[in-house]
C-alpha cells in the first residue's frame, strides 16, 4: 500500500513538472511574436519561411509600428507587448489569432518533445505508461486547476483508452457536486470571498463539461440540460445575495455565466443527437428564463445544419416568449430560415414604440442576415435616442 501511494505521489509530482512545462508555451509563443515583429520592422517585406500557415500573420497591424522611434530594444519590446495586449483586451481577433497560432504549433511539438526533468521522456511517453485510472483522474484535476490552456492531446488520448469507465467518472466530476458547492457557498454568508476549494471544484467541473462536449458524449446531454435548468433555484437566489460583497456577487455571476456557456458549447459540440432533448425542454416549458436563452442558442447552432419545421417553430416561439429579444432574434438569424423574416418584422411593427435602440437594430440585423430588410421601418424610441442616432 505504501509503495502504491509513493508511486502515485511520484506520478503526480511528475505531472506538475509537465504542467509547468506546458504553461511555459504561452510565453514562448509570445517571444516568437516579438521576434518576428522585430524582423518585420527591420524588413517589412520579409515573409515567414518556416511554416506556410504562419506566413504574413503579422503583416496586418504592424504598419503603425514602423514609424515609431525607440531608444532601446527593451523599450520596443514593451511597445509591442502593450500593443498586443491592448488589441487582445479589445477583442482583436487578428492579434489573438497571431499569438495562438504560434502557441498551438508549440503545443503540437510539446507532446513529442523530451522533458529533461523526467529523464528525457516525452509527455506522450509519460502518459502512455500510466496504467492506473485513479492516477489519470487526479492528473485530470491537476490540469483543470493549474493548466493555462486546454488539456494536452496526448493526455486526453490516454484517458480515452479507459472508455465508459473513464467517461462515467468525468460525468460525475462535471455534475454531481455542483448543487452542494453552490449551496455551501451561500451558507457561508460570514465571509466575503469564495473558498479555494470551491473555486477548484468549479474549475474541474467546468473543464469536465467542456471535455465531454468535445468527445461528443451523448450520455451527458440530459444531465447537463437538467443542471442548466436548475441554475436559478440552485445557484442564484436574489434574497440571499443582499449581504454579499460586490466581489462575491461578481464571482457568483461569473460562475453562472461559465456554466451556462460551457453547457451551451458542449451541446453544440455533441450536435444533432442533442436536438430531441432540447426540443423536449421547450415543448414542456412553463416559464422562460435566462437559462433557456442558452439552450435556444445551442438549438440554433445545431439546427442550422439539421433544419426542420419543429426546430423553426420552437425558435420562433422562444423569440416571441422570452424577455431577451436580442438573443431570440439572433437565434433565428443564426438558424437561417427566411420564414422568420415575417415574424421578426411583425414583432417590430407591433412593438415599435416600446423597443429600445439596441433591440431594434439587433432584430434588424437578424432580418438582414436572413435576406430581408427593414428599410421601411424607422426606429422611433425616446427623443434622447433620436438625437444620438
Amino acid at each position: 500500500m505504501e509503495d502504491r501511494m509513493a508511486g502515485k505521489n511520484k506520478m503526480l509530482q511528475d505531472a506538475e513538472i509537465l504542467i509547468k512545462s506546458y504553461n511555459s508555451l504561452f510565453k514562448r509563443g509570445t517571444d516568437i511574436y516579438l521576434k518576428e515583429a522585430k524582423k518585420m520592422r527591420s524588413d517589412s517585406g520579409r515573409t515567414f519561411i518556416q511554416d506556410d500557415k504562419l506566413e504574413n500573420h503579422l503583416n496586418n497591424d504592424l504598419d503603425e509600428m514602423f514609424n515609431e522611434e525607440f531608444c532601446t530594444e527593451g523599450e520596443y519590446d514593451l511597445y509591442l507587448m502593450e500593443n498586443m495586449g491592448k488589441k487582445i483586451i479589445s477583442g482583436s481577433t487578428q492579434e489573438i489569432h497571431k499569438v495562438f497560432k504560434y502557441r498551438d504549433k508549440l503545443y503540437e511539438e510539446w507532446d513529442v518533445t523530451p522533458v529533461q526533468e523526467l529523464g528525457n521522456i516525452t509527455p506522450e511517453e509519460y502518459f502512455s505508461k500510466i496504467e492506473d485510472l485513479d492516477i489519470l483522474i487526479e492528473i485530470f484535476k491537476l490540469y483543470a486547476v493549474k493548466s493555462d490552456y486546454k488539456m494536452p492531446d496526448a493526455f486526453l488520448k490516454k484517458l480515452k483508452v479507459y472508455g465508459n469507465e473513464c467517461i462515467d467518472i468525468i460525468i460525475k466530476l462535471a455534475i454531481n457536486e455542483v448543487p452542494y458547492y453552490f449551496k455551501e457557498m451561500f451558507n457561508m454568508s460570514e465571509i466575503d470571498y469564495i473558498p479555494d476549494k470551491t473555486r477548484e471544484y468549479f474549475t474541474v467541473s467546468l473543464t469536465a463539461i467542456e471535455i465531454l462536449g468535445s468527445w461528443k458524449i451523448e450520455e451527458v446531454i440530459i444531465p447537463i440540460i437538467e443542471l442548466l435548468q436548475n441554475i436559478p433555484s440552485v445557484i442564484y437566489d436574489v434574497d440571499s445575495m443582499d449581504g454579499f460583497y460586490n466581489s462575491k456577487n461578481d464571482d457568483i455571476d461569473g460562475y453562472m455565466e461559465m456554466y451556462r456557456s460551457n453547457i451551451r458549447d458542449a451541446l453544440v459540440s455533441i450536435g444533432s443527437s442533442a436536438i430531441e432533448h432540447i426540443l423536449n425542454v421547450f415543448e414542456n416549458i412553463e416559464e422562460y428564463d435566462e437559462n433557456h436563452e442558452y439552450i435556444a442558442m445551442a438549438l440554433a447552432e445545431i439546427g442550422k445544419e439539421n433544419r426542420s419545421d419543429r426546430i423553426y417553430r420552437t425558435l420562433k416561439d422562444a423569440f416571441l416568449n422570452m424577455d431577451n429579444k436580442i438573443v431570440g432574434s439572433s437565434c433565428l438569424g443564426i438558424y437561417g430560415d427566411c420564414r422568420a423574416i415575417t415574424a421578426l418584422r411583425g414583432y417590430v411593427k407591433k412593438n415599435l414604440n416600446n423597443l429600445d435602440r439596441e433591440t431594434f437594430y439587433e432584430i434588424k440585423k437578424a432580418v438582414e442576415d436572413l435576406g430581408g430588410n427593414m428599410d421601411d421601418i424607422k426606429f422611433r424610441g425616446p427623443a434622447v435616442d433620436l438625437n444620438l442616432h
